[in-house]
């Protein structure tokens, strides 16, 4: 086997392993950049408020306080 043919064989097994790679890695990212870009739409969305949990403009009732408040 000539020195050409086993850099041809070598890249392409490389080509083909990258690729694998590539593909496997795509699919590991795609949930936390999912979740990424809904936590940077909510900051659109919020600005500068608070979150509605976090109380800012927030209308308490009292079934939310009771059910809240109860030590379980």
């Amino acid at each position: 086997m000539g020195r050409k043919s086993r850099i041809m064989r070598t890249e392409f097994v490389w080509k083909k392993a990258n690729g694998r790679y590539q593909e496997k890695l795509q699919t590991k990212i795609r949930p936390p950049l999912q979740d990424i870009e809904e936590l940077n739409e909510e900051e659109r969305l919020y600005g500068d408020q608070d979150l509605d949990e976090m109380g800012e403009e927030a209308t308490l009732t009292r079934e939310y306080l009771e059910k809240n408040s109860r030590n379980d």
